[in-house]
């Protein structure tokens, strides 16, 4: 029916203008969701089969090389980066051929990774004995889109994956998370810090858990998270701009010894003018230094998170360090000094009080995990630093 092929041409146009970045991501916030509306678009390019309605699609096959492209960042390494909302309707590892049905559907080999040997969406698209064994090209030192905010340094054996919000805070539409400042690393393929996940969207103490700052490798100030996030689906946001939009800012720079990364972010303007935060992350071959600076007056509660995968073993090394053990037997250690006035909290799987030490890979999943709280007052301005690195034998 002509009328309905003119509707779902006007959906498909404004769709990919509008709910994606120029570079190609989706507005989410949520690196599953780009996945799934990837995937439909895909698949209604290879429906159209280039039979009818050939110079629409023409138009629009360059910004889904773009989103193929968004695609394939997300799953060139080991480990699948968990920005956001992990979606119900499908696991995470159905749509690892995103990339390899893309390349073929979209004649474009740029975007291309080998496919999954297991069966998932591909199965639908390529022929089956694809083997993941061919040899994937190796990670560039330094990835990212600043329009989207998704960044990614490698150094040796050590992998930082980055998301910064670029609209400095979470729209009520979004699946995004107060995650701003927060970041993933891996070492040696291994995921060693994570984004905890959301293991539902219920009102429920484990559903604030996951899209709430505690839940993230960020910090908090007062108790309150870097970036605003509004409530979810349906809620109307009765706050001006001027409160809550305060885009952060990021600079990457190479150096003799590794790589550079600085985030700035203003949003804590909200609520004491002033107060400005700044994270710096320093990735060399020995290992990542985190410094931390707020700027600012007076005293204030400051409470930094960081949350380990289910498969690190984590146990106290004295006041200011934590031994991590790795699945393949590498050994690394967490260092971070820490103030007498100030309190260490490790928790894994605590489901009372202030839930903490959950990790969602998948959506209605929750896997007790290691994390770690350092909590106390303290006067501005601040510096801290923390490092991690393999463990001296």
């Amino acid at each position: 029916d002509e009328r309905f092929r003119q509707l779902g041409k006007e959906i498909l146009a404004y769709g990919a203008r509008t709910l994606f970045r120029p570079s190609g991501f989706l507005r989410e916030s949520s690196s599953h969701y780009h996945l799934l509306l990837c995937r439909s678009y895909l698949e209604a390019f290879w429906m159209a089969g280039g039979k009818a309605d050939q110079k629409f699609w023409e138009g629009l096959k360059d910004r889904l090389v773009d989103m193929t492209r968004a695609s394939a960042f997300f799953l060139r390494s080991g480990y699948f980066p968990r920005i956001g909302d992990v979606s119900p309707d499908f696991p995470t590892a159905f749509h690892r051929g995103i990339p390899a049905v893309g390349a073929a559907v979209l004649a474009e080999d740029s975007v291309s990774l080998p496919p999954p040997e297991e069966i998932g969406w591909h199965s639908f698209f390529l022929p089956s004995g694809a083997s993941e064994e061919k040899e994937r090209p190796p990670l560039p030192e330094i990835e990212g889109w600043e329009d989207a905010g998704y960044y990614r340094l490698v150094k040796g054996k050590w992998e930082l994956f980055v998301y910064l919000n670029p609209d400095g805070h979470v729209p009520a539409w979004s699946h995004g998370h107060s995650d701003l400042l927060g970041f993933l690393l891996m070492y040696g393929g291994h995921p060693v810090l994570v984004d905890s996940g959301r293991a539902t969207y219920a009102d429920n103490p484990l559903g604030h858990y996951g899209r709430g700052a505690s839940s993230h490798n960020t910090f908090r100030v007062d108790g309150l998270a870097p970036c605003l996030v509004h409530a979810h689906n349906g809620y109307v946001p009765l706050m001006m701009k001027e409160y809550f939009a305060y885009p952060a800012e990021v600079r990457i720079e190479r150096r003799e010894d590794g790589l550079k990364a600085r985030l700035m972010c203003s949003g804590y303007q909200r609520i004491a003018l002033g107060i400005r935060v700044e994270r710096v992350f320093l990735l060399g071959e020995g290992g990542l230094r985190i410094i931390d600076e707020v700027l600012g007056s007076g005293r204030h509660l400051l409470e930094s998170f960081f949350h380990f995968h289910p498969d690190v073993g984590v146990r106290r090394k004295g006041q200011d360090a934590l031994g991590l053990s790795l699945p393949g037997g590498e050994e690394l250690e967490f260092l971070g000094k820490v103030d007498p006035d100030e309190s260490v909290v490790l928790e894994k799987g605590k489901e009372s009080g202030d839930v903490m030490g959950w990790y969602s890979p998948e959506y209605g999943e929750a896997i007790p995990c290691w994390s770690f709280l350092l909590r106390g007052r303290r006067s501005l301005p601040l510096h801290r630093s923390w490092t991690i690195r393999p463990a001296h034998r």
